[in-house]
């Protein structure tokens, strides 16, 4: 339920796991590797890579995400979903979803090397 999701995500749970979060990852972009330092931290994003149980506040089951990065991986499982414009190569684009858990790329470095 939408609402929900949304009431969570205002909670003082939420903002402790967030705050939490950032601070053991060193609100650092899983993605790209960018750094975000005081009132900027408000623009990284925490991804949860299983969105259906958004109250499962597991750290292994988010990454953060700047917001271009965030833009762009929303871009791709659309893609990747999508029946009429498919991804080609999906197997580099599946090894990209479980590369970003966290906390580093290191999985992906390796694979593309």
């Amino acid at each position: 339920n939408k609402a929900a999701r949304t009431a969570f995500l205002k909670s003082d749970k939420w903002a402790t796991f967030r705050a939490k979060l950032l601070k053991e990852r060193n609100s650092t972009c899983s993605l790209c590797g960018q750094k975000y330092y005081g009132r900027n931290k408000k623009y990284i994003h925490v991804h949860h890579l299983h969105p259906a149980v958004y109250d499962d506040l597991d750290p292994d089951k988010f990454a953060l995400l700047c917001k271009p990065c965030h833009k762009f991986w929303h871009r791709i499982l659309k893609r990747m979903t999508s029946k009429k414009f498919p991804i080609r190569n999906r197997g580099l684009w599946s090894l990209m979803r479980t590369a970003i858990t966290p906390p580093t790329l290191d999985n992906m470095n390796e694979a593309l090397t």
